[in-house]
Order: structure tokens, then C-alpha cells, then sequence
């Protein structure tokens, strides 16, 4: 696959999308958020036009989920970055339900490395190969626009490490941990909203950050999402997952991951030590997201 180079986006991109730069996201969807909107800054002027255009045509219906979800009048305009929390708000609808396990992937607590197989209800890895199928053929505008949604939070999810992890405790969730300000209860929760709000980033400092992390970043061109790639990032992701600085677990000299004995606590140490992973993550999502979408709209 030919590599090139993500070109820099211009003062005026920059400033013209970077406008609003210390609007909160709601709480729970931020990341999510922050990775679709770096994505769509940094596109061309036709390419996020196309976006705009794919949006304007998410049914009533699911305008006022996403609106709920987002705790806003169920008729306020949305953008592409509003659009990407799509999939966590029609999670509860019967014709959805099925896809509720596509969010993430679940190992064992001795595997180094996630594959894709055995995943009987679907994973984040086979979901991501389907809906770009999906994105890419002609099909319905429905069924593409469907697409669309579901790859631009799979694309958040995906490097999300508690999204990779181990099913003994829900990826997480059954891990509790103790927060002075009595916000997180579970290290999932940590991961999915607490840290990224904590790092308390504007708008403005996250396109700085994307912008310098781009310069660094040889990234392919990604013009289809092909098993091996996909892979790659889930155990990224994995690699995370397990480094001890999570506390999520920890080895004895072999490859299993005991789950962590005593308290973990949330607090201004554990987000020092993990704000640039997170960050990371989330910048390289937002740099794949942008190179897939430039590729394909």
C-alpha cells in the first residue's frame, strides 16, 4: 500500500474550524467527539462538505437519539463530531441490539495479541471490516450512511484500550476504583470518560497537539480497512491494556494477567501517569479516522 504523507492543514483551516475552541463535549462522548471533530478540521473544504451532506440526512429519529444522548433539544442541528456518538445512542433499540458486543473485543487474560476469531456475536474487529464493505459499495444511502456512523465511533473504540481487554471482567467495568471527587467507579469508566476529561484539553490545544502529532507520523493512505491493519490497532490497544501504569493487571513472570490486588485509586498521580497514553490514542485515531475518510468520501 502506498504511504504518504498527511499535508498540514492551513492558518486559515485552523482557524476557521477551530472557532468555539472552549466548548465542552458532553460528558461520556467527549473522546469520541474529540476524535471526529480533529478528523473532520483537518480535511479538505469538499471532503467535510461531503460530511455535512451524509449527516443532514440521519432520519428524525435518530437525530433526537443522538440529541438525547447528548443532553440537547432532540431538534439542534448536528455536526459530524455530534453524529459519531450514533452508535452509543441507539444502542437500546431493538434493531441494534445485536450490534452491542461490535464495540469492543475480548481476549485472555494470557493472550499477547487479539486476532478476530472466535468473537460468535461479532467484535469491533470484524465490525470495522463489514461496515467498511458497507461504507465502500453502492448500496442504499441508508445502508452506507449507516456505515458511516458505525466506522466513525468504531474508529474511536478501537483505541480505546479498555475496548481490547478481558471478558473475566467486563473490560473493566467490574474493576472498581476509588475517586475522591466521586465521579469514576470503574476503571472502564476511567478510560471511556473521566481521564479524557480531567486532561481538561481545549479544542484548540487538541488541534495543536494533532497537528505536531501528524509531523511525526508516516501514515498509510487508508483507503480500505483490510483484517491485518485492523488487528494491528486492536492490539495497540491490547499493548496498553496490559501495562502495568493501567492498573488494569499485572504478570508474575509469564504471559497471564492477574487481575490487580488492593484499592486503585483515581486521582491526580493516576492521571499524569496515563494522560499521554490517552492522549496518544486518541490522536492517532483522529489521524487514521482523517486518512480513511480522505480516501473515501
Amino acid at each position: 500500500m502506498k504511504r504518504v504523507c498527511i499535508t498540514l492543514i492551513t492558518s486559515f483551516i485552523l482557524f476557521s474550524c477551530m472557532s468555539g475552541a472552549n466548548k465542552s463535549f458532553a460528558l461520556g462522548q467527549q473522546g469520541h467527539q474529540i476524535v471526529c471533530q480533529l478528523a473532520f478540521n483537518n480535511l479538505n473544504h469538499r471532503q467535510q462538505q461531503s460530511l455535512q451532506n451524509w449527516v443532514a440526512q440521519i432520519s428524525p429519529r435518530h437525530k433526537s437519539q443522538i440529541n438525547h444522548r447528548l443532553h440537547r433539544d432532540k431538534n439542534a442541528t448536528l455536526t459530524f463530531s455530534d453524529a459519531c456518538v450514533w452508535a452509543d445512542a441507539i444502542r437500546h433499540i431493538d434493531t441494534y441490539k445485536p450490534f452491542s458486543t461490535w464495540h469492543y473485543v475480548n481476549v485472555e487474560r494470557d493472550d499477547l495479541r487479539a486476532t478476530g476469531f472466535g468473537c460468535p456475536r461479532g467484535c469491533i474487529i470484524q465490525a470495522m471490516i463489514t461496515h467498511d464493505q458497507q461504507w465502500r459499495e453502492n448500496r442504499p444511502v441508508t445502508d452506507r450512511l449507516e456505515a458511516l456512523l458505525f466506522l466513525s465511533h468504531w474508529f474511536g473504540d478501537i483505541h480505546q484500550p479498555l475496548h481490547v481487554s478481558f471478558q473475566s471482567d467486563r473490560g473493566g467495568n467490574d474493576t472498581l476504583v476509588i475517586d475522591s471527587a466521586n465521579k469514576c467507579t470503574n476503571l472502564h469508566q476511567v478510560w471511556d470518560t473521566c481521564l479524557v476529561r480531567d486532561i481538561a484539553m481545549t479544542d484548540q490545544q487538541w488541534q495543536i497537539r494533532f497537528v505536531d502529532y501528524q509531523k511525526s507520523q508516516n501514515l498509510e493512505f487508508i483507503d480500505q480497512l483490510r483484517l491485518p491493519t485492523v488487528v494491528s490497532w486492536a492490539n495497540e490497544s491490547l499493548f496498553i491494556t496490559r501495562n502495568p501504569r493501567l492498573q488494569y493487571c499485572h504478570t508474575q513472570g509469564g504471559n497471564w494477567c492477574y487481575p490487580v490486588a488492593g484499592d486503585i485509586f483515581y486521582n491526580r498521580h493516576y492521571i499524569e501517569q496515563n494522560k499521554h497514553l490517552l492522549q496518544q490514542q486518541i490522536l492517532l485515531s483522529a489521524l487514521r479516522l482523517r486518512a480513511y475518510l480522505a480516501a473515501t468520501l
